[in-house]
């Protein structure tokens, strides 16, 4: 509303030849789209949403977060517990037939991308930093949580499993 308000008042100033009155407002209108679509950006994607946001930078594992040896245990864990789990309650929504909200869950590429939000779905080593592990551990009745209210959610140990292994830098195979 104010920035149609804006809009309407820049351009009956630049019919009137008020050139200097026009653009001040049209400065103050592209302020306030900024701030409109940023509001509505956070509305709909949650808070913290923006270009500027440190989670959008490329998810670099480093070797300190993986330790020697972990490679082995972490693939058998990941081949006998994580994927499973992704095939089971995942990958029908979030795979190469179907990626709902642009999110695939079904190669570690397309994990550390991420969907629409573009905050990558799992942070190796930062399970407090995992948007997938945090939709998980949501309450059922969350629009936000995974898998959805009228699937069959995670159990205790499932989510527990997952975080562990988003712990020990999320070993894919």
């Amino acid at each position: 509303m104010i920035c149609a308000g804006l809009a309407i008042v820049a351009w009956l100033a630049q019919a009137k030849g008020r050139v200097w009155l026009a653009r001040s407002t049209l400065g103050v209108l592209t302020a306030a789209t900024v701030y409109a679509g940023h509001q509505g950006a956070s509305l709909t994607h949650g808070p913290g949403v923006t270009a500027w946001r440190e989670a959008r930078a490329p998810v670099v594992v480093k070797a300190a977060q993986v330790k020697p040896g972990a490679e082995a245990v972490a693939g058998s864990v990941f081949e006998k517990e994580i994927q499973p789990l992704l095939q089971r309650s995942c990958i029908d929504c979030h795979g190469p037939d179907k990626a709902r909200g642009r999110l695939r869950l079904d190669s570690r590429e397309a994990v550390l991308a991420g969907g629409k939000s573009r905050l990558p779905s799992i942070t190796p080593g930062k399970p407090e930093a995992s948007e997938l592990l945090r939709r998980v551990k949501l309450p059922r009745d969350d629009e936000d949580a995974m898998p959805p209210e009228d699937e069959p959610g995670l159990t205790a140990e499932e989510i527990a499993a997952l975080e562990k292994w988003i712990a020990g830098g999320a070993v894919w195979h």
